[in-house]
This record gives structure tokens, C-alpha cells and sequence, in this order.
């Protein structure tokens, strides 16, 4: 283990933040004592620094490095979940060669023989000439190893960058030791793609639960949906182990906000507050395992501290029945991650119900999309559907997309969903709108001949358009160019505020006429789709009519 305390002072970790910024080691270079400085350095530091600078320009600083530091950096860089990227580990390779023998040997040795193996496996054919006779090819490079034991030949399609790293590694290990580049070259000529893998995985794995992060797999339990009911003060629940020497990745400061976690977190004592401080630690490192965020990606990691922020928040609030004086009981009896999934299954449940309407063709023309969705509805649908869920509560008159903050918000959007799923009810039984504007059929010689350029609101407006302009059956079928300019023109006499109060009679009207339910939020349905009007400098275009 790394000596983490020498890079605490607020000089180096300056130093670091500085370098990270601007993309250069000179900051690093500035730091007396600069070799044992970089010795300290904590795997996920080294790896940061490198990945921002560059591999073939941090050579310098890897020199300095110690062979199990460039081990775990290379464990970070080089498996994309529990799949090794050997375009990574070859260009650690090209790096390591440019180091010496020494270094590289020493971090092979390290690490895992088998990574070295697989490389070998995929990229060549291995000959052992105390089995076989050597091939008589022409016009073929050969490395014929210095034991005379092997002669080794590129497989089809290697290219001559691969080439000259297997040959580098190769020599640079004969040189180390030979047992151990022998033993790298029979594991490649006797062993499997997918048993090498699964070995180097293992091994890996280890030793990053070692340095206190998760392996992905395991870190994406974190997620996994938890009935939000079955949470309750008092119910046994065994907090998961903690790996390896937490803190492993400390969070930003954003992970305990400003709301009712972090305030429970004050009420608490000393040693209370320490032991949820480190379970929220753990917290924050299994979501970027299993979100595979780097850890030189600082937006990435603020994004995860605050999502982590929000579920802790809705967590703790809805354990506890929103009554503040039992939050921080919640803190001492329920782990973090508990508390977290709560939350978090709060959201993705509102997510899995927007979903369910794609799919069924609530609010699209085929499955899994939301082509009849427009403006503030298509935002909040995307913010909810897409990645982890999120609110943009533009219907609700506030600009942007944010994580969800209170079980108020959850209230929000729940209410939000049930207008998607009564939106096609509403505009085809309330206020009779033809369905065959869904069609191809009905679309005919129209400025939207395919279904896919149809929304609610085109739908909405062109039912209203023609009961400005007094049309026989507005909305029975599309809008003659007459029609049409008929009801713009009626529509000058209105402001935005009197044409929505103006349709919203009618449209109550018309539906207890029908004995139908007037939704109570019929006004914001209402503004949703009239709001373009009024905003657009083309409005034409947002309506279903004839073309001239």
C-alpha cells in the first residue's frame, strides 16, 4: 500500500488538482521531493494523472512510479467491466518498454501473467520447437526466443504496431526472467481465450476490492429495485462488507447536499456520524463501479454525488414518513445503500411507468419511443427515461432538468405521468379528434404526410383551430387552407391568457355534455399545447391542414 497520508497536505493535493486542470505534470514537477511524492500517490491519483496527461507523455512520471502503482492504474484503464480492452494494455506496453526491462518485467510480474498471455493468444502463433518441427514460411516475421524453446509468428491481420510490442515484451522478459516470460508464452499456447480472461478478471477484481472500489458486477446491486415499503424503522438488515481500506475514492461534497440526510447526519454523534460517513463512502464507490465512471472524470463524479445526494434525501424522508424528528433513527438503523435504494427505487418505479406507456402505445406510433410527445412533455419524458431518472418540470413552470430533491417532485411527476396516459383518451374521446390523423391514410396531401410528424399538441391545435373558425366538426378531419387561415385570423382577438381560459370552457363543455371526468389539470394540459402559438414565429407548422 501506498504511503496516502504524504498526499493529504493541501500543497500536493493542489498540486494534483492543478496538474488534473490543466492537463500537465508541471505542477507535479514543482513539488519538493517530487520522488517520494509520486510513490505516495493512491492508484486512482496515478491513474488520473496519466489518463489526463497521456501515457506517452507521462513517461517520465510512471519512471517514478512503483510496479504495483502502474499494476492498479493499468487495472482502471484496462477492462472495460469484466471484458479486458487490449488496445489499452497494449498501449501500457509501448510505455513500459520505453522504461527498460526492469520496469517492465517488474510490473508484469505484479500483475497478471495471464493479461500478458491472452495478448500473446490473440495476436500470434506460438511454435514449441521441442514439440513440433519450425514451419518452413517465407515472407513471415518470426521471433524465435533466446532459449531456442519458441518461434513465434503473427496471426493473420496483426498489424506491425502489435507486432513490435509482442516482440518488445517478449525481450524485455527474457531479460527480466526467463522462467517468467516462458511461462507467459505457454499459457498462451496451451490456454484459452476465455479462460484467461476469467483468471485475469479474478485477479484484478481482488486486488481493486483490495484498494476499496467494487468490482461492476457486484456494484450494480446498488441499483437493483427494492420495494420502498418493505424499508421500515426497526427492520432487521445487515449492512454488505465494506471492501478492501475504505475510503477508496473519496466523493465530492455535493454526496451529502443540503437536505434532510446531511441535516440528520449534525443530530448525530461522534461516532455515529463516522460510521455513516464511511458507509456513504462505500455508497459512492459502488455507484461509480457500476456506472463505470473514471476517476479523473470530475463532472462525472459530481453527477454521481449528487444523484447519491437526492435518493439519501428521498430515502430518509420516506422511511421516516417525512416527519423530521425521526430522520436521524433512520441514520443509525438503516444502512446507506438502503436508504439509497429506497430512494432511488422511488424514481426509477416513476421510470419504469413512462416506459410502460411507450410500450403500449400511450404516447407513440410504435414501441419504445415517444413520437407524440412535444415540448415540456417530450423533456420531462427524456429527463426521466434516459440513463438515471431525472425531473425537468417545465409543465410545472420551472426551466431546466434536475435530480429529483423531494417526495413532493415524486408527487409531481407521478401526476405528470397520469396526464401521458389519459393525453390520447382526452383529445379523441373529449373532444372527438379523427384517429385517421394518426395515419398515412389521413395524413394525404396534408403538411405532415407521415404519422411520425404528429404530435399531441398538432393534434390539440388543429382541434382548435377549427372551433375558432366554426368548422361543421372540428377536429373530425384535417383543415381545409381555408379553414385554417380562418382560424388564425379569430385568434388575433384573443391574448394567450383569454384563448386558454376561452378553450377551456369549451372543452369542459363539450366533455360534461359527454359525461366525461374534466382532469384537474386540464389548465396545464391546456397552456402545454397553445404556449407555441404564441411563442412560434412560423405557428403554420404546428397545426395538421391541407396543402394549398
Amino acid at each position: 500500500m501506498t504511503n496516502t497520508s504524504l498526499t493529504t497536505t493541501p500543497q500536493i493535493l493542489g498540486a494534483l488538482a492543478h496538474a488534473r486542470r490543466t492537463r500537465s505534470l508541471e505542477p507535479i514537477w514543482s513539488l519538493p521531493d517530487v520522488d517520494q511524492v509520486v510513490k505516495s500517490l493512491s492508484p486512482h491519483d496515478l491513474f488520473t494523472l496519466v489518463t489526463r496527461v497521456g501515457i506517452q507523455d507521462s513517461l517520465e512520471l510512471l519512471s517514478l512510479a512503483t510496479p504495483v502503482q502502474l499494476r492498479s492504474a493499468m487495472d482502471f484503464d484496462c477492462w472495460n467491466k469484466d471484458r479486458v480492452n487490449l488496445a489499452k494494455f497494449l498501449d501500457w506496453l509501448s510505455a513500459l518498454s520505453m522504461l527498460g526491462f526492469e520496469k517492465l518485467g517488474n510490473t508484469i510480474a505484479e500483475a497478471d501473467p495471464e493479461l500478458s498471455a491472452l495478448f500473446l493468444l490473440k495476436s500470434t502463433v506460438v511454435y514449441n520447437l521441442k514439440e513440433v518441427e519450425s514451419p518452413e514460411w517465407d515472407h513471415i516475421p518470426v521471433y524465435r526466443t533466446p532459449d531456442t524453446y519458441f518461434e513465434i509468428y503473427p496471426h493473420e491481420g496483426t498489424d506491425e504496431t502489435t507486432w513490435m510490442a509482442v516482440t518488445d515484451l517478449l525481450e524485455n522478459l527474457y531479460r527480466y526472467d526467463q522462467d517468467l516470460a516462458r511461462s507467459v508464452i505457454l499459457d498462451a499456447s496451451w490456454g484459452t481465450e476465455l479462460h484467461l480472461e476469467e483468471e485475469a478478471y479474478r485477479w484484478m477484481k481482488g486486488r481493486i476490492e483490495d484498494e476499496g472500489f467494487y468490482d461492476y458486477l457486484e456494484a450494480l446491486e446498488i441499483y437493483k429495485w427494492i420495494d420502498p415499503q418493505s424499508v421500515t424503522l426497526g427492520s432487521p438488515f445487515v449492512e454488505p462488507p465494506v471492501p478492501g481500506n475504505l475510503p477508496a475514492l473519496q466523493p465530492p461534497e455535493p454526496i451529502l447536499g443540503e437536505g434532510p440526510f446531511r441535516e440528520a447526519l449534525q443530530l448525530l454523534s461522534d461516532s455515529e456520524r463516522d460510521l455513516v460517513t464511511v458507509s456513504v463512502v462505500s455508497l459512492f464507490n459502488r455507484m461509480i463501479a457500476a456506472d463505470r465512471i473514471s476517476p479523473d472524470d470530475e463532472d462525472g463524479l459530481r453527477e454521481t454525488a449528487a444523484l447519491a445526494s437526492s435518493c439519501l434525501d428521498l430515502g430518509v424522508t420516506f422511511i421516516a414518513h417525512n416527519q423530521p424528528e425521526a430522520f436521524p433513527q433512520v441514520l443509525r438503523e438503516i444502512a446507506a445503500s438502503r436508504v439509497f435504494r429506497v430512494g432511488y427505487s422511488l424514481i426509477h418505479q416513476l421510470k419504469g411507468l413512462a416506459q410502460t406507456l411507450s410500450r403500449s402505445g400511450h404516447i407513440s406510433l410504435s414501441p419504445r419511443t415517444s413520437t407524440l410527445l412535444e415540448g415540456p412533455w417530450a423533456a420531462f419524458y427524456d429527463a426521466l427515461t434516459k440513463g438515471h431518472p431525472r425531473f425537468a418540470p417545465a409543465l410545472l413552470g420551472d426551466d431546466g432538468v434536475r435530480n429529483f430533491r423531494t417526495l413532493a417532485d415524486v408527487a409531481a411527476a407521478g401526476a405528470i405521468i397520469e396526464d401521458l396516459s389519459m393525453l390520447k383518451g382526452l383529445l379523441f374521446n373529449g373532444l372527438g379528434i379523427s384517429p385517421r390523423l394518426l395515419s398515412e391514410e389521413g395524413l394525404e396531401g396534408t403538411n405532415k404526410p407521415h404519422p411520425g410528424q404528429v404530435t399531441f399538441g398538432d393534434l390539440f391545435r388543429t382541434w382548435l383551430l377549427g372551433h375558432l373558425a366554426r368548422t361543421a366538426a372540428p377536429g373530425r378531419g384535417v383543415l381545409t387552407f381555408d379553414q385554417c387561415e380562418d382560424g388564425f385570423a379569430a385568434m388575433e382577438d384573443f391574448t394567450e391568457e383569454t384563448l386558454n381560459l376561452t378553450v377551456l370552457t369549451a372543452i369542459e363543455h363539450r366533455m360534461e355534455k359527454n359525461t366525461l371526468r374534466v382532469p384537474a389539470t386540464l389548465p396545464r394540459i391546456v397552456r402545454s399545447f397553445t404556449a407555441p402559438l404564441f411563442k412560434d414565429q412560423h405557428p403554420r407548422h404546428l397545426v395538421i391542414r391541407k396543402k394549398k
